[in-house]
């Protein structure tokens, strides 16, 4: 299987984009209308453009339904292996544009104000999705400046220049 990209459209079945076939998944999550929400789908689209994709990784842009295909993930057959979620936040003592990681054991800390407006799932739905399927989980995360509450899009200018650090950590996790 060669690297793939799709974006999840309105009413695409999830099933149907065969989400849990590769090794490496990459979500990017997000909405794009939204300022620095966007930064998920955005870092997708870049790595689509400025790199080549080893065999059995897939990105995709999953916008505000990470939820939705996080429960196909974890009722598929055959899960991925590794799991990359990247996405923006607003979290106190970061600064703009910086680009982290959080471990599991950090996530149940977040509170949904602390995360973008789809609502990141909290850390106990990912450690059952772990503990289900066994794969790595890895948080690729962003500090976002910008998340209007009408919409705006585009990101802010940290999250722009944060997007090639973004994919090289991605990148480094493949």
């Amino acid at each position: 299987m060669t690297g793939e990209h799709n974006h999840l459209g309105q009413g695409e079945s999830l099933s149907h984009l065969e989400l849990c076939s590769p090794e490496v998944l990459v979500l990017g999550c997000g909405n794009p209308l939204y300022g620095d929400d966007g930064f998920g789908p955005e870092v997708v689209r870049y790595l689509k453009k400025h790199f080549p994709l080893p065999p059995g990784v897939r990105l995709q842009e999953v916008g505000t339904l990470l939820r939705e295909v996080l429960l196909e993930v974890g009722l598929s057959p055959s899960p991925p292996k590794k799991l990359i979620i990247v996405d923006a936040v607003k979290l106190p003592g970061r600064s703009p544009g910086e680009v982290f990681e959080l471990d599991l054991a950090q996530l149940p800390r977040l509170t949904a104000a602390d995360l973008s407006i789809h609502q990141f799932p909290p850390g106990e739905f990912f450690r059952n999705l772990k503990e289900n399927t066994g794969m790595a989980l890895h948080f690729l995360l962003a500090q976002g400046v910008h998340f209007p509450q009408t919409p705006e899009p585009g990101l802010s200018g940290a999250l722009t220049r944060a997007l090639p650090e973004a994919a090289r950590r991605i990148l480094a996790l493949l």
